[in-house]
């Protein structure tokens, strides 16, 4: 005859049974769950200029126009008219205040912070080089082709992208500013892109569903900005869906780089109006730079719109 007899166990999920006793491992390593978007402005032929003002200043012209004249006609006046386009240069901050006890007890405390100064900082960019508002900073070349009537091209059907409108858009990009050509736009609208091609609509087929992304329209290249606004969010304004252009026509104007600077002491006044100030135990991680954006010259692009 088998006998059985039960013993308890001490087990490491079962927290009365040992679990407590456990040493927990913590990952000082920080995982990022809110940005780290790419940034498609630093490689799709964007224009990139140091300044050492407030102010980019260039020049531009629509050229010089010709024309056949008889023997010994009076030649005319072909001089070409000049304009200054510019763009603002904004001061761009970030900050992260810590203790004298977190810098010494968190392993890599310094570097795993420098880190999110940097990938928040490159996020912020992707941002407002796509719609910032140009007031206070940089422009972004949405909202500059958005006020710019003759870039504007209304969808064929209000708020649905059809097989017409890739044509419609590419068509409406002067032939000069196709050969450098490239695509933005938000991962919705790629997506509606590449549903074009039906069993009777077989030249608007692009990629299969394995594929990641529609990567080139008309053999230019396709690139992603998450804040370029998606399908499920059309009202009945003109709002963008895809931009196409030379983007050698947006300008992006640096006074330099980021810089990240280290305050060893923050102070804080221990009466209001006193004037003096006692140091907190804390330090701070003080990130700055000088930054700006603007379109050039609007007729370089085209906006795919949803409603006129």
């Amino acid at each position: 005859m088998q006998v059985w007899q039960e013993f308890r166990a001490m087990a490491d999920f079962t927290t009365t049974a040992g679990g407590f006793g456990i040493p927990v491992f913590i990952d000082p390593s920080i995982i990022m769950t809110a940005q780290g978007s790419g940034n498609p402005f630093l490689t799709n032929g964007t224009k990139q200029v140091n300044v050492n003002t407030t102010v980019w200043k260039g020049v531009s012209s629509a050229g010089v126009t010709w024309s056949f004249q008889t023997e010994g006609a009076v030649t005319t006046d072909n001089a070409p008219t000049l304009a200054q386009p510019s763009v603002s240069v904004h001061m761009a901050r970030g900050f992260i205040p810590f203790s004298f006890e977190v810098q010494s007890d968190y392993p890599n405390f310094a570097s795993e912070m420098s880190t999110l100064l940097a990938e928040g900082y490159d996020e912020l960019l992707v941002d407002k080089f796509t719609r910032g508002s140009g007031s206070g900073e940089p422009k972004g070349i949405l909202t500059a082709i958005s006020a710019t009537a003759g870039s504007r091209v209304k969808v064929t059907t209000g708020g649905s992208i059809g097989a017409p409108d890739p044509y419609l858009v590419w068509k409406a990009l002067p032939q000069r500013f196709r050969r450098n050509a490239s695509w933005l736009m938000s991962v919705g609208v790629n997506n509606a892109f590449r549903q074009l091609g039906t069993a009777n609509v077989y030249h608007g087929y692009t990629v299969s569903l394995p594929d990641e992304w529609m990567a080139s329209l008309f053999n230019k290249p396709v690139d992603e900005s998450p804040y370029m606004p998606d399908t499920t969010t059309w009202t009945t304004t003109a709002e963008g869906q895809a931009i196409v252009g030379d983007f050698s026509n947006f300008i992006i104007a640096r006074n330099g780089g980021m810089s990240v600077e280290l305050i060893p002491q923050l102070f804080q006044q221990q009466t209001a109006g006193t004037g003096v100030g006692f140091p907190t135990g804390q330090r701070g991680l003080f990130a700055y730079a000088r930054i700006g954006s603007d379109v050039a010259n609007a007729g370089a692009f085209r906006l795919l719109v949803a409603n006129s």
